[in-house]
């Protein structure tokens, strides 16, 4: 994989470039719905992950919030285990 170039595994969009701090950049593709109170969106990738908005963009932005402590959450529950990474190609 190289860096400028965009890549789509499942629902997760992963950018190998990086912004202002250095930080690698992800993004997940999220589905939203119109409700009758406002926007419903959820991240089909991350099961459980949802957040809502009065508007597309409040939810956008809301679900941006969400995806970071879902992934906050899982990095602590997982700290303690026995964990690998695998490369696919």
């Amino acid at each position: 994989m190289q860096e400028g170039k965009e890549y789509i595994i499942n629902t997760i969009l992963i950018d190998f470039s990086s912004n202002e701090t250095g930080s690698a950049i992800m993004k997940y593709k999220v589905n939203i719905k119109k409700a009758e109170e406002g926007y419903s969106i959820w991240c089909p990738g991350l099961p459980g992950c949802w957040s809502q908005g009065k508007n597309e963009e409040e939810a956008l932005e809301n679900i941006k919030d969400a995806i970071k402590a879902y992934l906050d959450t899982m990095e602590d529950l997982c700290k303690n285990e026995d964990s690998r990474y695998v490369e696919v190609a």
